[in-house]
């Protein structure tokens, strides 16, 4: 086995990955909690084994406009800053960290795919079933 050390701090074990993962939940429930009371919709999160979080803006029937709204209200919600991408990406982006109630933090990663959307008109076109 080959542990990953930091020269700093030493080796990051599992047991402080599991210890990050912990704090990482009690952020996120924090966060959920709010969300609710904002009136958001859901979106899918993953805590990474590091403890960070990635939140994917769910796209299933939405439109573009749809999507990008979303994505700025959780933007705006969790204070992240946007990755910018050079001309018209399919990918929106945005990372900050949010703090927790107990001083702790959590890295947040926000992502929205604009390619899983419909396109201009040509929603449910399967190119492998149908004529171009």
């Amino acid at each position: 086995m080959n542990p990953i050390s930091d020269e700093l701090f030493g080796e990051v074990t599992p047991a402080v990955r599991r210890r990050g993962q912990q704090r990482a939940h009690a952020v996120l429930a924090a966060v959920l909690d709010r969300a609710n009371d904002a009136d958001l919709p859901p979106v899918t999160w993953t805590l990474t084994t590091r403890g960070s979080a990635v939140a994917d803006v769910d796209t299933d029937g939405l439109s573009r406009e749809e999507i990008r709204a979303r994505f700025a209200d959780w933007k705006r919600f969790l204070d992240l800053a946007e990755l910018p991408f050079p001309g018209e990406a399919l990918t929106m982006r945005a990372v900050g960290v949010v703090p927790g109630q107990a001083g702790d933090a959590l890295l947040v990663a926000l992502t929205a795919w604009l390619d899983d959307a419909e396109h201009d008109g040509a929603a449910g076109f399967d190119p492998a079933v149908e004529e171009c």
